[in-house]
């Protein structure tokens, strides 16, 4: 936030700008996976993001819905999705979310709510017996798109107190930035932002399989194999991830691949908050490293 104030020099007026940062305040939406599987993303997020000035505020949110409910039942799907929409607009808050799969299906609903009257008094119908109602007033807002766009690069490197200076790969969230019209993230921001901490990455803007495993398990374990061998020809010494499945795919199921004996070495998987928060001055345990199954030598942050 911006404030302009006058100043006399000279005898003339001049304009001096100054910089002053706002407290925000969003609803956190954890979703389903990250409070029962991955729940060191969220405690890591809690941790470097009260750093920026940001509150976390807990509702009774629900599924978002997924994919798979979405392929079943698409009307319920909007239901489901807009009753958690409908609960931050009740207190005026833009939702903060942890998964791809959540900001996909909150995103893409209020999208289709806000351009298709009919569905949007289907839906609002549905949830006037809870006693709420879909506005569309609330952003949903990806713990990404929040670093680079609601805090900003510029705020967030004056709390950088060392680079990880190792060969990172990173797997973008694909469905953070597609489609395109209703995501609105910018790839080209994230980037910047894996620059300040990270002098070496190795981008995949391809899919991580996850969102298969229900469906096609071979095909989901097909994908990550082939990611693997692309993360291991660039000589990566960890994988980084900004999504609950991403962070289950690279986490999990590479673990239980190597206890199959179907590949021959890990690479340990860090989520955005606990790498930005190593190089923001916490502890190993401090941001849950102790908890990810493939475990990450601390040494390497040294």
């Amino acid at each position: 936030m911006k404030k302009t104030r006058m100043s006399r020099q000279g005898g003339q007026r001049k304009s001096v700008v100054t910089v002053t940062y706002r407290n925000m305040k969003y609803a956190f939406y954890k979703g389903c996976l990250i409070p029962y599987r991955i729940h060191y993303y969220e405690s890591s997020a809690r941790k470097i993001l009260t750093d920026f000035g940001i509150e976390l505020v807990d509702f009774d949110f629900g599924c978002c819905g997924s994919q798979i409910l979405e392929s079943r039942n698409h009307d319920l799907w909007l239901a489901v999705a807009a009753r958690n929409i409908a609960l931050a607009e009740k207190y005026n808050l833009d939702i903060l979310t942890l998964c791809g799969s959540c900001t996909s299906t909150l995103s893409r609903v209020k999208w289709l709510l806000e351009n298709d009257r009919g569905k949007n008094d289907l839906v609002n119908g549905v949830l006037d017996r809870l006693g709420l109602e879909f506005k569309g007033t609330s952003k949903i807002v990806h713990i990404l798109k929040l670093l680079v766009e609601e805090i900003g690069i510029n705020k967030l490197k004056g709390f950088i107190k060392k680079e990880l200076d190792l060969k990172a790969a990173f797997q973008h969230p694909c469905q953070v930035y597609r489609p395109e019209r209703q995501m609105n993230v910018s790839m080209g921001g994230v980037k910047e932002l894996l620059a300040v901490f990270l002098p070496d990455v190795y981008e995949m803007d391809t899919c991580c399989g996850e969102s298969l495993i229900a469906t096609d398990q071979d095909l989901c374990i097909n994908i990550l194999k082939q990611n693997l061998s692309s993360v291991k020809a660039e000589g990566s010494d960890i994988i980084i991830t900004a999504c609950g499945n991403c962070q289950m795919t690279y986490d999990v199921n590479q673990k239980s691949l190597k206890n199959k004996n179907e590949i021959k070495r890990t690479v340990p998987s860090l989520l955005i908050s606990q790498a930005l928060g190593i190089a923001m001055g916490y502890g190993y345990s401090e941001v849950g490293l102790s908890q990810n199954l493939i475990k990450v030598d601390p040494d390497i942050f040294i």
